[in-house]
Protein backbone atom coordinates (compact mmCIF):
# COMPACT_ATOMS: atom_id res chain seq x y z
CA UNK A 1 0.00 0.00 0.00
CA UNK A 2 1.65 3.16 -0.90
CA UNK A 3 -0.75 6.67 -0.13
CA UNK A 4 0.80 8.98 -3.27
CA UNK A 5 -1.43 12.30 -1.68
CA UNK A 6 -0.26 13.89 -5.13
CA UNK A 7 -1.98 12.25 -8.19
CA UNK A 8 -2.63 14.50 -11.04
CA UNK A 9 -2.31 14.37 -14.81
CA UNK A 10 1.53 15.41 -14.60
CA UNK A 11 2.14 12.59 -12.61
CA UNK A 12 1.06 10.11 -14.42
CA UNK A 13 2.27 9.01 -17.34
CA UNK A 14 0.61 6.81 -19.62
CA UNK A 15 3.08 4.94 -22.23
CA UNK A 16 1.85 4.54 -26.33
CA UNK A 17 0.16 0.95 -25.26
CA UNK A 18 -1.59 2.68 -22.60
CA UNK A 19 0.40 1.20 -19.50
CA UNK A 20 -0.41 3.85 -16.69
CA UNK A 21 2.83 4.52 -14.42
CA UNK A 22 3.02 6.78 -11.42
CA UNK A 23 5.76 9.15 -11.34
CA UNK A 24 6.70 11.91 -9.03
CA UNK A 25 6.78 9.86 -4.92
CA UNK A 26 8.20 12.97 -3.40
CA UNK A 27 5.26 13.03 -0.87
CA UNK A 28 4.42 9.23 -0.46
CA UNK A 29 4.08 7.57 2.38
CA UNK A 30 4.34 3.23 1.97
CA UNK A 31 1.14 2.31 4.62
CA UNK A 32 0.95 -0.75 6.84
CA UNK A 33 -2.61 -2.39 6.69
CA UNK A 34 -5.62 0.13 8.05
CA UNK A 35 -2.74 2.79 8.86
CA UNK A 36 -3.63 6.64 8.15
CA UNK A 37 -1.14 9.17 7.63
CA UNK A 38 -1.23 12.32 9.93
CA UNK A 39 -0.40 15.46 7.78
CA UNK A 40 1.71 18.72 9.39
CA UNK A 41 0.35 22.25 9.85
CA UNK A 42 0.94 23.06 5.76
CA UNK A 43 0.62 20.15 3.95
CA UNK A 44 2.27 19.76 0.37
CA UNK A 45 -0.85 19.29 -1.55
CA UNK A 46 -2.16 20.00 -5.44
CA UNK A 47 -5.43 22.45 -4.55
CA UNK A 48 -7.15 20.88 -7.83
CA UNK A 49 -6.89 17.69 -7.48
CA UNK A 50 -6.92 17.20 -3.28
CA UNK A 51 -9.29 15.57 -1.62
CA UNK A 52 -11.28 17.03 1.57
CA UNK A 53 -9.72 15.80 4.39
CA UNK A 54 -6.33 16.61 2.53
CA UNK A 55 -7.05 20.11 2.43
CA UNK A 56 -8.33 20.51 5.93
CA UNK A 57 -4.97 18.83 7.20
CA UNK A 58 -6.32 15.60 7.96
CA UNK A 59 -5.45 12.03 8.38
CA UNK A 60 -4.59 10.55 5.31
CA UNK A 61 -5.78 7.12 3.81
CA UNK A 62 -6.35 5.83 0.45
CA UNK A 63 -9.57 7.45 0.03
CA UNK A 64 -7.67 10.79 -0.16
CA UNK A 65 -5.68 9.18 -3.34
CA UNK A 66 -9.40 7.36 -4.78
CA UNK A 67 -10.68 11.48 -4.54
CA UNK A 68 -7.80 12.75 -6.70
CA UNK A 69 -7.94 9.69 -8.98
CA UNK A 70 -12.07 10.55 -9.39
CA UNK A 71 -11.00 14.51 -9.99
CA UNK A 72 -8.81 13.30 -12.86
CA UNK A 73 -11.12 10.74 -14.15
CA UNK A 74 -13.63 14.12 -14.07
CA UNK A 75 -11.02 16.15 -16.08
CA UNK A 76 -10.45 13.55 -18.93
CA UNK A 77 -14.29 13.03 -19.50
CA UNK A 78 -15.16 16.65 -19.25
CA UNK A 79 -12.12 18.62 -20.26
CA UNK A 80 -12.23 20.43 -16.91
CA UNK A 81 -11.60 19.59 -13.34
CA UNK A 82 -15.25 19.48 -10.92
CA UNK A 83 -14.33 22.99 -9.37
CA UNK A 84 -13.05 26.23 -10.79
CA UNK A 85 -10.47 27.19 -8.02
CA UNK A 86 -8.58 30.32 -10.00
CA UNK A 87 -8.85 33.24 -8.65
CA UNK A 88 -11.01 32.30 -5.38
CA UNK A 89 -9.65 33.05 -2.05
CA UNK A 90 -8.83 29.88 0.26
CA UNK A 91 -12.21 30.51 2.20
CA UNK A 92 -13.92 30.25 -1.48
CA UNK A 93 -11.39 27.04 -2.17
CA UNK A 94 -11.77 25.37 0.72
CA UNK A 95 -15.85 25.50 0.32
CA UNK A 96 -15.71 24.34 -2.65
CA UNK A 97 -13.60 21.75 -2.24
CA UNK A 98 -15.50 20.10 1.38
CA UNK A 99 -18.61 21.46 1.13
CA UNK A 100 -19.67 21.77 -2.30
CA UNK A 101 -20.77 18.74 -4.64
CA UNK A 102 -19.57 19.21 -7.88
CA UNK A 103 -22.74 18.35 -11.16
CA UNK A 104 -22.20 14.97 -12.61
CA UNK A 105 -19.62 14.82 -15.82
CA UNK A 106 -23.27 14.23 -17.90
CA UNK A 107 -24.50 17.78 -16.28
CA UNK A 108 -21.28 19.65 -17.24
CA UNK A 109 -21.10 18.72 -20.53
CA UNK A 110 -24.50 19.94 -21.20
CA UNK A 111 -23.91 23.03 -19.44
CA UNK A 112 -21.02 23.58 -21.50
CA UNK A 113 -22.64 22.49 -24.75
CA UNK A 114 -25.29 24.95 -23.86
CA UNK A 115 -22.46 27.80 -23.06
CA UNK A 116 -21.31 27.44 -26.08
CA UNK A 117 -23.58 26.41 -29.22
CA UNK A 118 -21.19 23.48 -29.87
CA UNK A 119 -19.78 20.47 -29.07
CA UNK A 120 -17.81 20.31 -25.40
CA UNK A 121 -14.77 19.63 -25.04
CA UNK A 122 -14.29 16.38 -23.36
CA UNK A 123 -12.72 13.26 -24.99
CA UNK A 124 -13.69 12.45 -28.18
CA UNK A 125 -16.67 10.24 -28.56
CA UNK A 126 -17.94 11.10 -25.28
CA UNK A 127 -21.45 12.32 -25.06
CA UNK A 128 -23.64 13.70 -22.03
CA UNK A 129 -25.93 10.67 -22.93
CA UNK A 130 -22.51 8.58 -22.40
CA UNK A 131 -21.73 9.71 -19.33
CA UNK A 132 -25.45 9.93 -17.97
CA UNK A 133 -25.83 6.79 -15.44
CA UNK A 134 -22.81 4.65 -14.86
CA UNK A 135 -20.30 6.92 -15.80
CA UNK A 136 -21.85 9.79 -13.17
CA UNK A 137 -22.26 7.30 -10.43
CA UNK A 138 -18.62 6.10 -10.83
CA UNK A 139 -17.30 9.82 -10.64
CA UNK A 140 -19.45 10.83 -7.95
CA UNK A 141 -18.73 7.68 -5.92
CA UNK A 142 -15.14 9.18 -6.10
CA UNK A 143 -16.12 12.27 -5.44
CA UNK A 144 -17.82 11.66 -2.20
CA UNK A 145 -17.09 14.32 0.39
CA UNK A 146 -17.17 11.67 3.05
CA UNK A 147 -14.60 9.02 2.64
CA UNK A 148 -16.52 6.20 4.09
CA UNK A 149 -19.01 6.82 0.99
CA UNK A 150 -15.83 6.35 -1.74
CA UNK A 151 -14.44 3.61 -3.04
CA UNK A 152 -12.63 1.87 -0.67
CA UNK A 153 -9.09 1.20 -2.90
CA UNK A 154 -8.13 2.25 -6.33
CA UNK A 155 -8.88 -1.29 -7.04
CA UNK A 156 -12.59 -0.72 -6.06
CA UNK A 157 -12.66 2.05 -8.53
CA UNK A 158 -10.77 0.53 -11.47
CA UNK A 159 -13.15 -2.81 -11.07
CA UNK A 160 -15.93 -0.57 -11.51
CA UNK A 161 -14.66 1.41 -14.64
CA UNK A 162 -13.50 -2.22 -15.64
CA UNK A 163 -17.28 -3.27 -15.22
CA UNK A 164 -18.82 -0.31 -16.75
CA UNK A 165 -16.35 -1.14 -20.23
CA UNK A 166 -17.45 -4.49 -20.39
CA UNK A 167 -20.86 -3.72 -19.89
CA UNK A 168 -21.51 -5.32 -16.76
CA UNK A 169 -23.55 -3.82 -13.56
CA UNK A 170 -21.68 -0.96 -10.89
CA UNK A 171 -21.22 -0.74 -7.46
CA UNK A 172 -21.70 2.45 -7.81
CA UNK A 173 -25.29 2.48 -8.98
CA UNK A 174 -28.17 2.15 -6.91
CA UNK A 175 -29.40 -1.37 -7.32
CA UNK A 176 -32.96 -1.14 -8.61
CA UNK A 177 -34.76 -4.15 -10.13
CA UNK A 178 -34.41 -2.88 -13.52
CA UNK A 179 -30.57 -2.53 -13.45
Amino acid sequence: LVLHRDLKPSNVLVTTDGEPHLLDFGIAKQLEPNEVVTLTKHPALTPQYASPEQYEGQDLDTASDVYSLAVVLYELLTGSRPYDLSGRSETDRQRLICELDPPPPSRRLEAAAAASGASPPASEGISRRSLAGDLDAIVMKGLEKRREERYRSVDALAQDIENYLSGRPVTATRRTAWY
